[in-house]
């Protein structure tokens, strides 16, 4: 089922929309695939606060 915006969008501006789509199929398969190995991963212990002062550091941006 298209939305008049799909219909205009695919109308007057083919290749944006084209690009848009593309966009959010990229998007929704990235954010899936993140999901699905989040779950199959588990929870883990640690705090977040100490999750983000280690990726700081490993990434030259330590806070203190």
């Amino acid at each position: 089922m298209s939305s008049i915006r799909d219909f205009v969008f695919g109308r007057v501006l083919p290749k944006a929309y084209e690009d848009e789509a593309a966009a959010w199929a990229e998007l929704k398969n990235t954010l899936a695939e993140r999901l699905r190995a989040a779950s199959e991963a588990g929870t883990s212990a640690t705090p977040v606060s100490q999750l983000t002062e280690e990726t700081l550091k490993g990434h030259g941006k330590d806070k203190s």
